[in-house]
């Protein structure tokens, strides 16, 4: 047993930036790759699951590169699309390859192996990972053996916010079917509901990061009108003893240290 001090990999794990071609959202984000450049060197890399852009356009695709232009050369950056991106553009302006299909891709983060989905239904807010991806899926978790974890946009579960639960992953019973009998997988990642939560999906832990951009309300707080937009958060996982330990850090307001 490896003890706290000879943890394995740690990546970070943030989601829904939302940048906007009009600038907004991009401030609250560079804050968070801020933080994430000042602990470069503890880190393996960085996960985003999805909704990268408001519009999905070219511009803002634009203006995410650079937001996340400081971590270029410091530290690997992974994305998977979200239900307000372009899967084209993803594949031309962020990965430099063609085509438009579903961006499923492999990505080797220290000691573990991510797999990121694409669960996009153009034109709508639903996921469905559908039969290319669950296909693609299942090949990679036969592939790799080790420590994996399966990254996507949708959460696969209702959560009890009533204004994205209609939109939560269609596919999740195949979802769990493909994860059957595969327990090397020791995290589910998922973005979407804007908050962070940490609950199980087919006895697998499921970790949702918060958005960056802002926060949804839970029903306990839609009638506190002082409950507004909350601190950037970013959510830290770390890998080792066989486990996913996960943290989730807020991110400082570096503008303000000199005051």
């Amino acid at each position: 047993m490896k003890s706290p001090t000879e943890r394995v990999t740690r990546i970070a794990h943030i989601s829904d930036l939302h940048i906007h071609a009009a600038g907004r959202h991009g401030a609250r984000a560079s804050r968070v790759v801020e933080y994430l450049r000042r602990r470069a060197e503890h880190l393996a890399g960085v996960v985003i699951t999805g909704d990268l852009t408001q519009d999905g356009l070219d511009r803002e695709y634009e203006a995410l590169a650079e937001v996340l232009d400081p971590l270029s050369g410091v530290l690997p950056v992974f994305v998977c699309p979200g239900n307000h991106d372009d899967r084209g553009l993803i594949r031309r302006m962020l990965l430099n390859q063609p085509g438009d299909g579903p961006v499923n891709q492999v990505a080797r983060v220290g000691e573990l192996t991510v797999l990121l989905c694409d669960a996009v239904v153009p034109g709508s807010s639903r996921g469905e990972l559908g039969a290319a991806t669950l296909e693609w899926l299942a090949e990679a978790l036969r592939g790799y053996r080790g420590p994996t974890v399966v990254a996507f946009h949708q959460p696969p579960l209702a959560l009890g916010i009533s204004n994205l639960d209609g939109s939560r992953l269609a596919d999740s019973q195949a979802l769990a079917d493909a994860l059957a009998d595969h327990p090397q997988v020791v995290g589910i990642l998922c973005g979407h509901v804007h908050t962070a939560i940490r609950t199980e999906f087919a006895g697998i832990p499921l970790i949702m990061a918060p958005s960056t951009a802002y926060a949804w309300k839970l029903p306990l707080d839609r009638a506190d009108p002082d409950h507004g937009v909350t601190e950037p958060l970013v959510v830290l996982h770390e890998f080792w003893d066989d486990r996913l330990f996960t943290y989730f850090q807020p991110c400082p307001d570096y503008k303000m240290e000199q005051f």
